[in-house]
């Protein structure tokens, strides 16, 4: 029986046996991809009235172990945006930023605030204006030789700014890290 390992962790097998052993390494692969699934509330942000707030959150630490042989790590943010107009002038928006740092480093970023949603102001303004949206995005880190040397860490910081009678709110839904 021939065994061919291909670089994502599938296994190929050509003969009529197949023991768990000669699989194992699919499933240690599959195991390393997806490192967290984040649901909670650490980042989710709120500003209601001119102004703005800004929260973040320490994803949990990547062993070096999980970072052999990968080059990524892929950052997905899925999260509900909602910006309302209350007023002629009242422009909302949600920003996120990224950081990353191998383990006992210090934290670069990698994403400078980036407008996540946002609703302009509207001239003649009559009615009150609220928005609510599923909202995505996916970043891919590219790891350094300190990353898979000391582990890698990832921190995500929201932004929510408004006008006057404006209110901008993002709630994080799940945020998902794998290792590519």
């Amino acid at each position: 029986m021939a065994i061919k390992n291909t670089k994502l962790g599938g296994t190929d097998i050509s003969g009529e046996l197949v023991a768990d052993y000669d699989l194992n390494d699919t499933f240690n692969a599959c195991a390393r991809l997806t490192t967290q699934v984040y649901t909670g509330t650490g980042f989710n942000t709120t500003i209601t009235g001119a102004g703005s707030n800004e929260d973040s959150h320490e994803l949990d630490a990547i062993v070096a172990a999980k970072l052999t042989g990968a080059t990524y790590i892929k950052i997905t943010i899925v999260g509900k945006a909602d910006c309302t107009h209350n007023s002629e002038n009242a422009s909302s928006k949600i920003e996120y930023k990224i950081q990353t740092k191998y383990t006992g480093g210090a934290y670069v970023t990698r994403i400078g605030y980036n407008t996540l949603y946002s609703l302009d102001h509207q001239t003649n303004y009559t009615n009150s204006t609220s928005t609510g949206s599923v909202v995505t995005t996916v970043y891919y880190y590219t790891l350094s030789n300190d990353d898979k040397t000391n582990g890698a860490q990832v921190k995500i910081y929201t932004n929510c700014t408004a006008g006057t009678n404006g209110v901008a709110e993002f709630s994080n839904t799940n945020t998902i890290i794998e290792v590519i």
